[in-house]
């Protein structure tokens, strides 16, 4: 199993089990713009037991998933990105890190798996 099949996995069995006895920190955010309602959720977590071979992520802390419905008149878009990060599971930190709109100077680091 591939390191995002693993975190996809992780996720996918999580909500399936709404999360219960996973240790995660979520948020949701709402945007109404342009003709279109956004809506964010934000899953971040520190466990990090099912992935396989941890040890060779240096500086690995947490996971995190973001769910993004996208409403367009009777349109309906919903996309999913996954990223592994160097900080502890925090979902307002994570929903600015995802957006971009943190300070590199804080040294925070996520990568998509997408």
């Amino acid at each position: 199993m591939s390191k995002y099949e693993a975190v996809v996995d992780f996720f996918e069995a999580s909500e399936q089990h709404e999360y219960a006895n996973v240790k995660h920190n979520f948020i949701e955010e709402i945007d109404k713009g342009h003709g279109r309602l956004e809506i964010r959720h934000y899953w971040i977590t520190e466990n990090l037991t099912s992935l396989p071979d941890i040890e060779k992520w240096v500086g690995l802390k947490s996971i995190g998933m973001v769910e993004r419905v996208c409403l367009i008149g009777e349109k309906e878009i919903v996309e999913r990105r996954y990223f592994i990060n160097s900080f502890a599971a925090d979902a307002r930190l994570f929903a600015k890190a995802v957006r971009g709109h943190w300070d590199v100077e804080n040294r925070l680091h996520l990568y998509c798996l997408c």
